[in-house]
């Protein structure tokens, strides 16, 4: 006998309950299968277009979810697979995405075509990360280019040379902490060179002495630290935001926190009062961005004339909406970019010499001769003649690019190749990948790529590579011009005044059996970020020590000297 309720029987409940529960199955059923078709279709993207691809390797995006790899070894993986073809499909994620591997092809899609590929591929939105969505990086379109035009000209080599002396400032300041702690044992020179990067951003973008050299606790590179800190969310987090955009815009995820953003709006509103307060004019990042809020754009020197180095300006008005939260973007972009790119390639600079003590050996008598032709006087110009310096700072960009690939849209349906070989008409919203590390690791490029041979980049070589093959700052309209001069500015300064007194020697060589194998039980997960125009992309930096002994055959630091003193309205403007 069955109990009622409200007069029904439980066996007359049955009947609706039974239906709820096929319907919810049946839902279920038809999600699952349109998902799966849905999937199917993805994963046969290239086959159907009759292109060359790599299936998707389940392994590495379960290996990669767990950090245990990288997309680099899947990328890497593709483009050994696609030898022999001049581009290949292949699946980022469940993404179907299109790799180049021919140079004259490349050519196409980063200068030739450029008009057909003019947007990366990363999406921010501004009105959730103001700064980060502001960044060059993230803009697309007209946005992207009259940004472009606006700050270009803040990074020729006519406005990066007044800010040679502030970085040399910061170089002494190193020298006083190495001749400190050099004698207590090996220096992490990740750390090392982070203190030096966060330093000179502080003063040549905002005017400030950072003291990171000084002060364990100096706000600057405290700042660097909680952006790129290493975390296993804030691994995830980068993935969320890097390779699922829309996800990242659900989940409401910022690249710049809350707190980072605070940090610089304070500084920035500080700085910007100070200055207005006293009238200071400062030859720094940040006036120069003044100058752009107040003019519309930046006047040529009379080097970026000579070296043609400023682009066309845009016609008198197009800039009038450049304002403070402009300033602020830009100012922060700067930092980010300048802190970690600088400091992992300067890290890679003193490993590779620590390795290679005949090439150190080299680039110091360089060194040497240079400064004995100008009397010990270190200047611009003296560290631009010192041709085998560039040389291993080039051929340390190739072997450790800061971005290990670009990812570009199609905004415009195209076709790539040409007759005789293969043409592909390439659909508008396609994302094609150029594999920068594997074409830097390319024996048909470079020969016997693992080893370290600056002779690589000798004006008689230099002539006879292909120039879509070495690609450490992209090329084209959207390559980084910033990030090339202030970085290889930065590593020049810092190479010039301290191989002449320091050797590098690598205190863990019996723990590393090849760069590119690194122990990663001592591993440190960050985020490299190229600026503008370089791919952001989660890599490994390893905790590597190097040990720092005098130069005694050198004579002594004391020998040198800077040709300039800093000019009073260049002294830094406080601390902070």
């Amino acid at each position: 006998m069955f109990r009622c309720y409200n007069g029904i029987t439980i066996s007359q409940l049955t009947v609706p309950m039974d239906a709820t529960w096929a319907s919810v199955i049946l839902t279920v059923v038809l999600l699952l299968t349109w998902l799966t078709t849905k999937l199917r279709d993805r994963l046969s993207h290239w086959q159907k277009r009759g292109v060359p691809f790599v299936p998707l390797n389940w392994r590495i995006i379960i290996d990669s979810l767990l950090s245990r790899k990288y997309m680099n070894d899947w990328w890497m993986e593709v483009y050994k697979k696609l030898e022999g073809h001049p581009f290949g499909g292949y699946y980022n994620y469940v993404t179907p995405m299109l790799m180049v591997r021919d140079p004259e092809i490349l050519r196409t899609v980063l200068v030739k075509g450029f008009s057909n590929f003019h947007d990366n591929d990363f999406h921010m939105d501004v009105s959730l990360d103001p700064l980060a969505g502001r960044n060059p990086f993230f803009l697309k379109g007209e946005r992207w280019r009259t940004v472009r035009s606006q700050i270009t000209p803040a990074f020729t080599s006519g406005k990066i040379k007044p800010m040679f002396y502030l970085m040399t400032e910061v170089c002494q300041e190193m020298k006083t902490y190495l001749e400190k702690v050099s004698p207590q044992g090996p220096v992490e020179v990740k750390e090392m060179s982070n203190k030096y990067t966060s330093d000179v951003v502080a003063s040549c973008a905002y005017g400030i002495k950072g003291d990171a050299f000084t002060n364990p606790d100096a706000k600057f590179l405290k700042a660097g630290k909680n952006l790129f800190k290493a975390s296993g969310w804030g691994t995830a987090k980068m993935i969320i935001l890097i390779f699922f955009p829309k996800l990242a815009s659900f989940l409401r995820l910022r690249f710049i926190s809350k707190e980072v953003e605070q940090f610089f709006r304070s500084v920035l509103r500080d700085v910007l009062s100070l200055r207005e307060k006293s009238g200071i004019v400062r030859n720094d990042f940040l006036q120069l961005l003044i100058q752009i809020k107040a003019k519309g754009q930046l006047p040529p020197t009379q080097q970026d004339k000579l070296a043609n180095e400023n682009i066309k300006k845009l016609p008198t008005g197009e800039n009038t909406n450049y304002g403070d939260e402009d300033i602020l973007a830009h100012a922060t972009t700067f930092f980010l970019d300048g802190y970690e790119t600088s400091a992992a390639t300067l890290s890679f600079i003193l490993l590779e010499l620590a390795l290679n003590t005949h090439i150190q050996e080299t680039l110091r008598a360089e060194i040497d001769a240079v400064l004995d032709e100008d009397q010990g006087e270190l200047s611009y110009d003296a560290i631009n003649r010192m041709k085998y310096l560039g040389m291993v700072v080039s051929e340390t960009l190739r072997l450790h690019p800061p971005g290990l690939s670009l990812a570009r849209v199609c905004t415009k349906a195209c076709e790539i190749g040409e007759s005789p070989g293969p043409v592909l008409k390439v659909e508008q919203g396609t994302v094609v990948t150029i594999p920068i590390n594997s074409l830097h690791m390319d024996p048909q490029y470079f020969p016997d790529p693992e080893r370290f041979d600056p002779e690589r980049f000798s004006e008689e070589n230099v002539q006879q590579k292909l120039r879509f093959v070495y690609l450490p700052f992209g090329e084209g309209p959207r390559q980084c011009l910033g990030m090339i001069q202030f970085v290889i500015s930065g590593a020049r300064i810092l190479m010039s005044c301290h191989i002449i007194y320091w050797y590098f020697t690598d205190s863990a060589r019996k723990y590393i059996n090849s760069v590119h194998d690194p122990p990663l039980a001592n591993a440190l997960v960050v985020l490299s970020s190229t600026a503008e125009d370089g791919e952001i992309e989660v890599r490994i930096s390893v905790g590597l020590q190097v040990r720092f002994g005098p130069n005694e055959g050198s004579g002594c630091y004391s020998r040198l000297k800077f040709r300039d003193h800093i000019k009073q309205e260049d002294q830094v403007s406080h601390r902070y």
